[in-house]
């Protein structure tokens, strides 16, 4: 028997990145009664974003960027610390609080693992409505802005969202409300949400597309 031997050669060829022009400037909107000056366009980093895609969008202009210790993992939190390294004062940055407000540990810690002292702006995550009336919320916004943890406070919502807004509005503390949006929301949701918008400091859009409605 006479074995036969193929040999194969591969060859790799550098593909070159394709050469994509940036915007030249992003439109800038001031956060409702804040100093922040946040572009049209912000990043949420949910899906976990590479730094590379992070520093892309910088460089486009995008200076809102929004992550969480939870994100993908916990990894979306490290990719955001090591692409703003060196240009911090270049971008405006966000923090949703999911832990308990009362643990000082977690928030020192959060900002340990995105490398600086502060963030711009830091969202309670609530989705009950009677939650929002929980005074342990305030205590904790005084507390860490006093501290320098943050210069203002906002909360996000992805359920109750109607009452959970309402509810921060009474509350008179949140700087911004970043509610999810839903396309496949009903029109009785879309309507209260245009009415909140001469009431709060600012409101915020977090854009999900999903397939399956949410309870409001």
């Amino acid at each position: 028997m006479i074995l036969k031997a193929t040999i194969c050669a591969v060859i790799v060829v550098p593909i070159p990145e394709p050469k994509i022009t940036p915007p030249k400037k992003l439109q800038l909107n001031k956060l409702g009664k804040t100093t922040l000056d946040l572009s049209a366009i912000s990043i949420g980093t949910g899906s976990g974003p590479s730094a590379q895609v992070i520093k892309y969008a910088i460089k486009s202009g995008v200076n809102f960027i929004h992550t969480s210790v939870n994100y993908a993992g916990k990894k979306a939190i490290k990719e955001v610390a090591e692409a703003i390294k060196g240009q911090r004062d270049k971008v405006i940055l966000g923090l949703k609080i999911t832990w308990d407000p009362e643990d000082d540990k977690a928030m020192d810690n959060a900002l340990k693992t995105l490398g600086v002292d502060s963030v711009d702006i830091a969202f309670f995550n609530i989705h009950k409505a009677d939650d929002v009336n929980k005074d342990k919320y305030r205590k904790a916004a005084e507390r860490w802005i006093k501290a320098g943890k943050f210069k203002y406070i906002g909360l996000t919502t992805h359920k109750e969202m109607k009452g959970c807004m309402e509810n921060a509005l009474k509350q008179g503390f949140y700087n911004a409300l970043m509610p999810s949006y839903n396309f496949l929301y009903c029109k009785g949701f879309l309507h209260s949400y245009t009415l909140q918008l001469h009431r709060v400091p600012s409101i915020l859009s977090g854009i999900h597309y999903k397939r399956k409605k949410e309870e409001l």
